[in-house]
């Protein structure tokens, strides 16, 4: 399955990037940054501090227009499923995303994983895409890499600016 990485860097601690990070005011900046209509389905928090875990799932829908090679494989608009396990001790979430298109040949999960630099935070998200449909697979795969990419690079700016004009209390 192809792997890609994606590596950014934030002026905070990791406390306070997933406190943010799970900050509902945050989650409707962002993702109407993303023009991705958000819907929380279930958020679960158990333990504290480093203890805690956080299970996430939300549902998404892109509000652009989908590549030609997608649109025949969609009856109608795209979402997903994102289903996120925050394990606080790790500074690592594991993140699967199911679409509401292929779900039987497409594959889309990953490791969001941060790491404290002497100036903040190092956040890494280490992701893996595949789709098993004969002849157009991998440029579906490619189109969601990059889409990923588009967007992380949106998110990154976000989140930057977020932090910034809203810091640990």
């Amino acid at each position: 399955m192809p792997r890609y990485r994606i590596v950014d860097r934030f002026d905070t601690s990791p406390a306070h990037y997933w406190h943010v990070f799970f900050d509902p005011d945050f989650n409707a900046g962002l993702y109407q940054a993303l023009e991705i209509e958000f819907e929380l389905l279930e958020l679960t928090r158990e333990g504290a501090g480093e203890s805690e875990t956080v299970l996430r799932r939300a549902r998404l829908a892109p509000r652009r227009e989908l590549p030609a090679v997608l649109r025949k494989f969609v009856n109608n608009a795209v979402s997903y499923e994102q289903r996120e396990r925050l394990i606080a001790r790790d500074n690592r979430m594991e993140v699967e995303t199911i679409p509401n298109y292929l779900t039987d040949r497409f594959v889309s999960k990953g490791i969001y994983s941060l790491a404290p630099t002497t100036d903040g935070v190092e956040r890494t998200w280490q992701g893996e895409c595949a789709c098993k449909v004969p002849l157009v697979g991998g440029t579906i795969a490619k189109l969601v890499v990059e889409e990923v990419e588009r967007s992380y690079r949106t998110t990154t700016q976000f989140t930057r600016e977020w932090l910034a004009n809203h810091p640990p209390e």
